[in-house]
């Protein structure tokens, strides 16, 4: 910088003093051009005075004569060695004659010699000049290196640069500004991430490789050796990043939402991934306590809160799936109606908590007769329901049987013998018929018509024509 600005002083040095130079040699060389006022102006002014008409034979002398202009008087007195003697008619020269001078190069040497005194005065001068300017561009080095080294703006440092009223002031001024500004900016940065560290959310970025570039302490909790951010999601999110990657970049997505486990077996965390200024940022968010409530709420919403069965909702929800998957694969679904023989008169008798009870154990012994694949559902009060995928008509007897069989023992609850039985009645899909609401009926009217004849089942396309 400081040789920058003595480059520049001496530029500005050079030309002024060219300047200088050229127009005191231009002013003295026209000096010594010596300009007279000929017998023939007096003549013209004697005339105007008298009103009498100019002598043409005059003006025919000065028309003889050479016209001359600044240069060529310049020229010729130095050229000849004597100035040059004209007359002035109507705003023009006109060379008359020469006029000898005896010490022609010592009048010649006056201007130099006045230009060496101009010359020394101004190498002093901007010595001075150049001096004090890298003095001040000292202070200015010393008052950057104080910011950068120090992070402190020198307040006296900047008095001093304000001193003089040039260039370097101005430079000193603006680069004061723009010092405390980023100051200013830095402080607030640095409170930012102050309040960033005492968030318990986790808070990173990485690059469009997937490289962490950033992230708070909560991180270090999590992560491990990799740098990959891809490393620590499961791969679902792996795809659905890569498959919304450009419309996160293009502004088509605003942000990318994912519920992610982090390698953690026990917790659930919320991932919001955004895009700015070629950077992918992610605020995660434990959500294990929260998504475990959502869960149970989600769980009960579909689950009976006493047998922890199915209830309505989703057996209905999986039957029209599995209808669907049947009609695919051309299969056979049974659908059982149960209804508890008898229940009403045993919640009367001893009680809702012996009915509770009595519910729990048919659960459980109906349950462990049907296969894995089967779904048991509660329908309501003492009613049940069970899908049997893969089921054609002819295999549905043995496992009537089974489940009869598991309900044979009695059951001692408090020194009570409850003996357990069920009407059960069956349809089936696609036989039957593929409607939902349909089969089910179908399977209420064969149940019901067990409990009429004093069966233990019944199948419904084998009543529907009594």
């Amino acid at each position: 910088m400081k040789r920058a600005y003595a480059k520049v002083m001496q530029r500005r040095f050079i030309y002024t003093y060219l300047v200088t130079v050229i127009t005191i040699l231009t002013l003295a060389n026209y000096n010594y051009a010596i300009v007279v006022e000929n017998e023939i102006q007096e003549y013209v002014s004697d005339s105007y005075k008298q009103k009498s008409h100019l002598d043409i034979q005059k003006y025919k002398e000065i028309s003889s004569m050479q016209t001359l202009t600044m240069f060529t008087i310049i020229e010729k007195s130095i050229v000849n060695k004597a100035i040059p003697v004209s007359i002035k008619v109507n705003d023009k020269f006109y060379l008359s004659n020469y006029k000898p001078y005896n010490n022609y190069y010592i009048f010649l040497f006056k201007p130099f010699i006045v230009l060496s005194v101009i010359l020394l005065f101004f190498y002093f001068s901007i010595n001075k000049l150049i001096s004090l300017g890298l003095k001040r561009l000292k202070f200015l080095e010393v008052f950057l290196e104080t910011y950068v080294l120090e992070d402190v703006i020198d307040e006296s440092l900047h008095t001093k640069l304000n001193m003089y009223d040039d260039e370097i002031c101005e430079m000193g001024n603006k680069l004061y500004a723009l010092l405390a500004h980023d100051k200013q900016l830095a402080n607030k940065q640095k409170r930012f991430l102050q309040k960033l560290e005492e968030l318990h959310e986790i808070i990173l970025s990485f690059d469009q490789e997937y490289k962490i570039i950033e992230f708070n302490k909560p991180w270090n909790e999590i992560k491990n050796e990799s740098i990959l951010f891809l490393d620590y999601i499961e791969q679902k999110n792996i795809e659905a990043l890569e498959r919304n990657m450009f419309s996160l970049k293009h502004g088509l997505l605003e942000t990318l939402i994912l519920t992610d486990s982090l390698l953690s077996l026990a917790n659930v965390y919320e991932l919001k991934i955004i895009y700015a200024d070629g950077v992918f940022s992610v605020i995660i968010r434990d959500i294990t306590e929260m998504y475990s409530m959502h869960e149970k709420l989600k769980y009960m919403s579909l689950h009976d809160s006493l047998t922890g069965l199915a209830n309505r909702e989703l057996f209905v929800d999986r039957l029209r799936l599995l209808i669907q998957k049947a009609k695919r694969n051309k299969d056979t679904i049974a659908i059982l109606f149960f209804d508890l023989d008898d229940f009403k008169v045993v919640n009367d008798k001893y009680g809702h908590h012996i009915g509770d009870q009595v519910l729990k154990e048919f659960v459980l012994r109906v349950s462990t007769a049907l296969r894995e694949s089967d779904t048991l559902a509660r329908f309501g009060g003492d009613e049940f329901l069970a899908i049997l995928p893969n089921m054609k008509d002819e295999n549905i007897e043995p496992i009537i049987d089974k489940i009869l069989l598991s309900l044979q023992d009695p059951l001692e609850i408090d020194e009570i013998t409850i003996e357990l039985s069920s009407s059960i009645g069956v349809s089936f899909c696609p036989s039957d018929s593929t409607d939902v609401d349909e089969l089910l009926l179908q399977a209420d009217k064969a149940m019901y018509a067990c409990k009429k004849s004093k069966k233990s089942f019944c199948i419904y396309k084998e009543i529907a024509h009594t």
